[in-house]
């Protein structure tokens, strides 16, 4: 026989941020459990059942590397390969560092395309009927 749970202690750790495999252990049950009451709750209308995406461990950057020196050379014009290349990480790596730097508002972090276009200094954005 199933225990019934308290949902709405269930929910209010929700709304705190609890994942539920944290919540299932506090209360002796299963994070699918947990996870049927959420949504039944969201379905519901309850505000504390709010959608999250699924928790994502974050990898610390790599050590050792100088972020000033990967920002000036972004600006001055380095390809992310290039770049990859400089600092021994990979391409992807310096997708990632350049998408959070423009996250933190570093003006150095600029997207460099313009509607599959070079970004230069001479560039003016105008809007798409006006440029050749």
């Amino acid at each position: 026989m199933r225990a019934i749970h308290d949902r709405d202690a269930i929910l209010n750790a929700w709304a705190r941020g609890e994942t539920s495999p944290q919540i299932a252990a506090a209360v002796g049950s299963s994070p699918v459990y947990i996870r049927t009451i959420v949504k039944s709750a969201r379905e519901s209308g309850d505000a504390r059942a709010v959608r999250r995406g699924p928790a994502v461990v974050r990898q610390p950057s790599p050590s050792g590397i100088d972020h000033d020196a990967i920002l000036d050379r972004w600006r001055a014009g380095w390809g992310v390969e290039e770049i990859a290349r400089y600092t021994s990480t990979t391409p992807n790596t310096i997708y990632g560092m350049l998408i959070a730097y423009r996250r933190r508002g570093d003006p150095r972090a600029v997207v460099r395309k313009v509607r599959g276009r070079k970004l230069t200094e001479q560039t003016e954005l105008l809007p798409a009927s006006t440029q050749g």
